[in-house]
């Protein structure tokens, strides 16, 4: 992709410049499991796709992931650019062929346009279009919306987060912090809580109410709980190591981890690296979680207690 400028757009000319960005599809997790690099695929025939229903002069570029951008010229009010956003959605998410299965393709579509009274630099045109496309996405499956900025003061911070949670693990922004459970008569220590705490250099310190289910939507939250798994099995060998009492450590697991194929190997696998006693792990999920996906809770608490691990539901 060739860098956006930060050079600031003069628009008072014609024609009026406008940023249209496609971003956050997806696909059936049923169907990519049955198909090998089917990610790669999808994103050459979604890329393919946009090429096809641009026009000569348009410029396609993909920024990162699933994430596409389209700059258009030539457009004249807010209606003609929502038409093209519309034309591309529709484009989009006509379901595709790949290894014989059909995939259901689904997208979010944000649009920003520079005034003609005023400069805006192709970089904050590119922001704005995001907010707009998280907007769109927030909204449901196959939207449009139009960046505005009351649509800025809505969506900010959690356009942020959604952006900077992504590399989060990467950069080492989490850590853990332990909350003593005690015995409400006795005042006995009962164990410890896991947590995950999230500082960003950008955004600041964010609590977990406000990261976990933005984690969810982006579908990371497999990789936040084997984070949050190992790094407890860590701190409780090392307590053991020095000679401290062996108390039990509470875990929260999230609903979609339910139907994560490949947690209880991981769970086991950790469980070979890290001299820790299964007896001593609590595994947490909510009564909503549960009764929503009831077959999935059976079969993974059955497989954790299998293990020696104690469940419950909080």
């Amino acid at each position: 992709m060739r860098k956006i400028s930060e050079k600031p757009v003069n628009t008072n000319y014609t024609p009026v410049k406008q940023l249209i960005q496609s971003c956050f599809f997806s696909a059936s997790p049923e169907a990519l499991i049955a198909i090998n690099d089917a990610g790669d695929k999808l994103l050459a025939t979604y890329s393919k796709r946009l090429m096809d229903v641009m026009r000569k002069e348009d410029t396609v570029a993909r920024l990162a992931g699933d994430e596409f951008t389209i700059i258009t010229e030539r457009i004249d009010s807010p209606e003609q650019a929502m038409g093209i956003a519309q034309k591309t959605l529709d484009t989009l998410v006509r379901p595709m062929m790949l290894n014989d299965h059909e995939i259901i393709v689904s997208a979010s579509i944000g649009i920003s346009m520079s005034e003609n009274d005023k400069e805006i630099s192709a970089v904050e045109l590119l922001k704005q279009a995001g907010l707009a496309m998280y907007q769109a996405k927030e909204r449901g499956r196959n939207q449009c919306c139009l960046y505005s900025e009351n649509l800025k003061e809505e969506t900010t911070e959690r356009y942020l987060i959604q952006r900077e949670i992504q590399f989060a693990l990467e950069r080492g922004e989490l850590s853990l912090a332990f909350q003593t459970q005690r015995n409400v008569l006795s005042n006995d220590i009962l164990g410890h809580e896991a947590l995950m705490r999230w500082k960003n250099p950008s955004i600041g310190e964010i609590p977990p109410d406000r990261f976990i289910p933005v984690v969810e939507d982006c579908g990371l939250i497999h990789e936040f709980t084997h984070w949050l798994l190992t790094k407890s099995l860590d701190w409780q060998s090392q307590r053991l190591r020095n000679g401290k009492p062996k108390e039990l450590i509470s875990l929260n697991l999230s609903a979609k981890n339910l139907h994560e194929h490949n947690f209880i190997s991981f769970y086991k696998k950790s469980l070979e690296q890290y001299p820790v006693s299964p007896e001593s792990l609590v595994f947490e999920i909510t009564e909503t979680a549960a009764m929503s996906n009831p077959e999935s809770r059976c079969t993974l608490l059955k497989a954790l207690r299998d293990t020696g691990a104690n469940c419950a539901m909080g």
